[in-house]
């Protein structure tokens, strides 16, 4: 049951699919940046009309209370990961070009990020569920 009484919560058009990417298979779907791919028809959610995985839409997606639980604990424990990662991890120093393998792994994420992180993990695990807009 949702915690109506909770305030919504708000992350970055551009930290929240870095932060899906955290959630692996939890949803039937992965991404990397923008690119996509996802298996409809595994979880009622996903529709075979839908063109892209609709967890991405910010249209209402459900995220059951179970699930939001499970998020918060990945994201702490990304989290946790991202914060002994030295500085190098930006790859700053590393051509835009370069290939994949030759960049340090894993990226580190802005360190403003990690906190608003936390914050939706603290959000997600008292949340009851929520719905994605």
């Amino acid at each position: 049951m949702p915690n109506n009484e909770m305030d919504n919560f708000r992350i970055g058009d551009f930290a929240w699919p870095a932060l899906l990417e955290v959630f692996g298979y939890l949803f039937p779907f992965q991404n990397h940046g923008a690119k996509w791919i996802y298996n409809p028809g595994t979880d009622k959610r996903f529709k075979e009309e839908h063109d892209y995985p609709i967890i991405l839409s910010n249209s209402g997606f459900r995220v059951t209370s179970a699930e939001a639980k499970i998020m918060a604990r990945m994201t702490r424990n990304y989290v946790s990961v991202q914060r002994t990662l030295d500085d190098t991890h930006y790859n700053r120093d590393v051509p835009i070009t370069a290939a994949a393998w030759e960049m340090k792994w894993p990226q580190k994420v802005h360190i403003d990020w990690l906190e608003q992180f936390e914050q939706f993990a603290d959000w997600a695990e008292r949340s009851g569920g929520f719905k994605v807009y």
